[in-house]
């Protein structure tokens, strides 16, 4: 039988529903995350994503959520700077329940007027968390903060970018 999309783990660090890494993307084979959700920020030059049937050129500042299992690859033949950030569901407290029942559309190429201001928030957000996590080593103050600023970023999600509501 033939695999379509692999599994990827993804490792995080003791008491943080949160991890991120800076990548270069070149071509990635199609993969998923089960339970996790993650946040692609375009930091440098520009990324193409195929998830949903659908393909995405990402270019510097644009922002892309992947919803929990979408099936995604990215590739590009450009020089380019990506920050992945990857949210546990699991480990997210009582917003995993609403997180299961929403269908995240998060695309900063693609927003409505109501969008644009908690857009920046999740960004903000996002780079925050980023710079917490890339300090070493993390103080039980900054766990709790990274876990508090991970809610507030998926509470904005859930509330203004559910493909649903």
């Amino acid at each position: 039988m033939k695999v379509l999309a692999e599994e990827r783990k993804t490792e995080f660090k003791t008491g943080l529903p949160v991890q991120a890494e800076i990548l270069r993307i070149g071509h990635e084979k199609a993969h998923f995350h089960p339970d996790i959700i993650e946040l692609l920020v375009c930091l440098q030059g520009e990324v193409t994503i195929k998830s949903c049937g659908e393909q995405k050129v990402l270019h510097e500042c644009d922002t892309y959520a992947l919803d929990f299992s979408d099936i995604h690859c990215l590739f590009s033949d450009k020089d380019n700077l990506i920050l992945s950030v990857h949210i546990n569901g699991r480990e997210s407290g009582e917003i995993y329940r609403e997180l299961k029942q929403c269908f995240l559309e998060f695309d900063t190429t693609n927003l409505n007027e109501l969008q644009k201001k908690p857009s920046y928030g999740v960004q903000d957000l996002l780079l925050s968390i980023a710079a917490l996590l890339f300090r070493e080593p993390v103080t039980d103050t900054e766990i709790r903060t990274v876990r508090t600023m991970s809610e507030l970023m998926l509470r904005l999600l859930t509330k203004y970018f559910d493909w649903l509501s």
